[in-house]
């Protein structure tokens, strides 16, 4: 029997292949034993803007009928991820200023990799506590009651959990040249605040094709208070990452 490769996105996850999305590689942060931008955990994986300092894209792959319900223990630490440097990751210096305005946001949800055997869950889930994997989002984006949260409890509840459905989700920040820094700095340094969110999620019929739906989903209106007004990060090629 073939042993299942748990390590980063699997594109052939769904049989029909599903490769990552090309993208510049000259907007991702460099592995630190190259080569590649991937950065790879249980199920899923990651690349890190390098500009930004905050995930571009995650994929995960989410398996129904082997997922586990791993309960959370409360006040799970992050870490600095080990295969890119320090320097391209955000830390708990940022998401404990100002009152903490911004939850530590997973762009792969905590349960989304929970599956396989019971260690390579909890592997899983324990490893989606990383900063590549973390983004600024409002407690009323994220939360209980926010409709980024709803939306990723509709998609484990009622396409995943407790049936045989398989499905990859993609992710990420908008990371547009058009987003205003936060008002207090990190490390010295501006940090732009993506104002929006998407999500694509893939699943395969039983006529053997691939279906896609996709979310886009904005906190503006949750941060406006909390952004320089008038100032803009004035990025370049952030808008267009695909190529």
């Amino acid at each position: 029997m073939a042993t299942y490769n748990h390590l980063g996105y699997n594109k052939d996850f769904l049989v029909k292949p599903l490769p990552l999305p090309k993208i510049k590689k000259s907007l991702l942060a460099p592995l630190i034993k190259p080569p590649g931008n991937e950065i790879k955990y249980t199920h899923y994986s990651v690349v890190v803007n390098t500009k930004r300092l905050l995930p571009l894209m995650s994929a995960v792959n989410i398996r129904g009928e082997d997922f586990k319900n791993i309960t959370r223990t409360g006040n799970e630490p992050w870490d600095f991820s080990d295969q890119i440097k320090e320097q391209y990751q955000i830390d708990d210096r940022f998401y404990g200023a100002d009152d903490s305005t911004f939850d530590r946001g997973h762009l792969v949800r905590r349960l989304d990799p929970c599956w396989g055997t019971k260690a390579v869950a909890k592997k899983a889930e324990h490893e989606t506590f990383r900063w590549v994997n973390c983004t600024p989002q409002h407690r009323k984006l994220n939360r209980n009651g926010g409709v980024w949260f709803e939306l990723e409890q509709h998609v484990l509840e009622n396409g995943v959990k407790d049936k045989i459905s398989d499905i990859s989700v993609f992710a990420g920040p908008i990371l547009a040249s058009t987003d205003q820094f936060f008002i207090k700095p990190y490390l010295e340094k501006d940090v732009a605040i993506p104002a929006a969110f998407w999500k694509v999620i893939v699943w395969r019929k039983q006529d053997g094709n691939l279906y896609a739906v996709g979310f886009m989903m904005s906190q503006l209106d949750f941060i406006k208070s909390k952004l320089k007004k008038n100032r803009r990060s004035n990025s370049t090629g952030e808008d267009r990452f695909i190529g």
